[in-house]
């Protein structure tokens, strides 16, 4: 019987200007992502995307409303990821992965439109629910998605 791993992740929607703010963990791989990581023992959800993005971007957030809830599982994984929205998004307009303390796990960030040809972000379900989210912002309501063996 093969292991499954498990790990619980939060991930920072930040959008400004009509676009999606972005960020490439691997450079072998074509798709871009959203900051965020690994949920610690003893903190919070809020806390924990706070923590990511301020070492990762060098940027404090101001979290705001859970968006979703992804529950991601294949063969090998099973990953909840909680999806939060940021309201101070201008903000990171000047982020910078070469003075955070953990931009070295990061090899590109940009803000982009997740819906034009050639941008490639997952989870995927961000691309079918964009223009809801540019529409919504913080009130979009939470949803809960069900996501298999895209990542």
């Amino acid at each position: 019987m093969q292991k499954i791993s498990f790990a619980v992740t939060c991930r920072a929607i930040i959008v400004d200007q009509g676009e999606l703010f972005i960020a490439k963990h691997d450079p072998r791989n074509p798709h871009y992502a959203l900051p965020g990581g690994k949920l610690e023992v003893g903190e919070t959800l809020t806390a924990c995307v706070a923590r990511e993005i301020f070492e990762e971007l060098g940027v404090k957030p101001r979290v705001g409303n859970l968006l979703f809830v992804n529950d991601w599982v294949d063969n090998r994984n099973h990953q909840v990821e909680f999806f939060f929205w940021i309201n101070n998004t201008a903000d990171f307009r000047r982020a910078s992965i070469t003075s955070s303390s953990h931009g070295f796990e990061l090899v590109d960030t940009k803000f982009a439109d997740p819906t034009k040809p050639g941008v490639i972000v997952l989870p995927s379900f961000l691309r079918d629910r964009f223009s809801k989210i540019l529409e919504l912002g913080n009130n979009y309501p939470a949803e809960l998605i069900h996501s298999g063996t895209e990542h």
